[in-house]
């Protein structure tokens, strides 16, 4: 089996992402990342409800590279893939639009699921662009945030106030 993956990379680290599973990616310092692909798809899959890849070894065939000059480490990315650029069929965007909303319904289920949102055990770590987010609320208000910034930067929508 081969699978085709887009290598984004600094130095210090790769992302990379798988062209076929959307929002699957594995990072490392190097591009021995790649050995956590298989365990990445099969939980992708099992999520998505997709036939998981069997379990025959694979090679990996990088079909895009992109230097970034963002902070990869952090999983900060800035590549847009070439499978992104042609137009969806109304079937890609109706199967897109599923994964997002069940993406969004998970992550909410789970923000929801943590008794103290504001409560962590993790101890506070400063990247290049601000503290590293360790609550379940600064997690969900970032993630809030990041969706209404691209929505209002696409001029799909007006700028939104919290919900929660």
């Amino acid at each position: 089996m081969q699978v085709d993956v887009i290598d984004e990379y600094k130095e210090g680290g790769h992302l990379i992402f798988i062209d076929r599973y959307i929002g699957v990616y594995v990072r490392g310092k190097t591009q021995e990342a790649f050995v956590k692909l298989p365990a990445e798809m099969r939980q992708y899959c099992k999520w998505s409800g997709e036939t998981p890849p069997d379990e025959r070894p694979f090679r990996v065939q990088v079909i895009q590279e992109k230097r970034s000059g963002l902070q990869i480490s952090d999983a900060d990315t800035d590549v847009i893939l070439d499978s992104e650029f042609p137009s969806l069929t109304p079937e890609e965007y109706g199967r897109l639009k599923e994964m997002a909303l069940k993406s969004a319904k998970d992550f909410l289920a789970l923000y929801l699921s943590v008794p103290d949102k504001n409560g962590t055990v993790r101890l506070p770590r400063k990247t290049f662009y601000g503290e590293v987010l360790i609550t379940a609320r600064e997690m969900y208000d970032h993630t809030k945030n990041v969706n209404d910034y691209i929505l209002v930067r696409s001029g799909l929508r007006q700028p939104m106030n919290p919900i929660l």
